[in-house]
């Protein structure tokens, strides 16, 4: 004989709710996570104008509201000799605009990158045969349970200047060429 306990919340004794289950089944608690979204990719991308390229993206649906989303991207890329770039990480939920995900930049005096959300550098003599890794995280809290899709981006400062992402800019060949997974994760939190 099985028996069922069907409840909404769970609370503490002094009438703190410590958790809900909403009508899908899902157990949602504060500081816990609710869902992961993870995508990478290897395919080859180049960035060759001052325009932002899009080179990998994610979605996902919150389950509340209250939802926090951890983004977390690393990305591998090279460029050209003494390149200098940026990347960005771009939010849209769904039918809005897109906003930049950034920590402030108020001691910064740099005009072209403004809305860059990481640097994407490369060094000055033999850059062009070089990898590079770059990093973003990002607690965004967007306030809604509609489709949320997060867009990565990289430009350069200026013409003649080149990123590409997984790979090397000069591509040597064999035996120097390592694998580059370049990955988005979303994470939701219950808030």
């Amino acid at each position: 004989m099985s028996s069922k306990l069907g409840v909404e919340n769970i609370a503490h004794t002094n009438g703190t709710v410590a958790c809900t289950i909403t009508s899908d089944g899902t157990l949602y608690a504060t500081n816990q996570v609710i869902q992961i979204v993870h995508l990478g990719t290897g395919a080859y991308y180049l960035s060759d104008g001052n325009n932002w390229k899009e080179y990998l993206s994610a979605s996902i649906t919150p389950k509340s509201s209250n939802s926090k989303i951890l983004v977390e991207h690393t990305v591998w890329y090279g460029g050209n000799s003494n390149g200098y770039g940026a990347g960005k990480v771009g939010r849209t939920i769904s039918g809005g605009s897109e906003v930049a995900l950034r920590y402030g930049n108020a001691n910064l005096t740099d005009t072209r990158f403004t809305d860059a959300s990481f640097p994407m550098f490369t060094d000055n003599v033999t850059g062009q045969y070089k990898y590079y890794m770059s990093s973003f995280s990002f607690v965004d809290t967007p306030s809604t349970t509609s489709v949320i899709t997060y867009k990565c981006y990289t430009k350069e400062d200026a013409g003649g200047v080149d990123i590409t992402i997984n790979r090397q800019y000069a591509n040597p060949g064999d035996g120097y060429v390592s694998p580059s997974p370049t990955t988005i994760k979303l994470t939701e939190i219950g808030g």
